[in-house]
């Protein structure tokens, strides 16, 4: 995955947790959107904070995918037929 979004609506997920938790959590974002794999978190709340914003990670990233499945179909099939100019 090239990219990742965050959400405002996220960040009562996170609001509660300490600097050392957030920054903890931004770094197991990074490490989660390049990896794919779930890190070890040293706190119960900044897991869970993860797993609520992994969710809508995956959710993107599935949505994404499907967009691009159907456009590279679209494009095997010749894409749009030419306009055809009128005189």
């Amino acid at each position: 995955m090239e990219s990742f979004i965050l959400y405002t609506s996220q960040y009562s997920a996170i609001k509660g947790l300490s600097k050392s938790a957030k920054g903890e959590l931004l770094e197991a974002l990074y490490q989660y959107a390049i990896t794919g794999e779930v890190p070890a978190f040293s706190q119960p709340q900044t897991e869970m904070a993860f797993n609520f914003i992994r969710i809508r990670i995956d959710e993107n990233n599935s949505k994404y995918l499907s967009i691009c499945e159907k456009r590279s179909a679209a494009g095997r099939k010749g894409g749009r037929p030419r306009k055809t100019k009128r005189q």
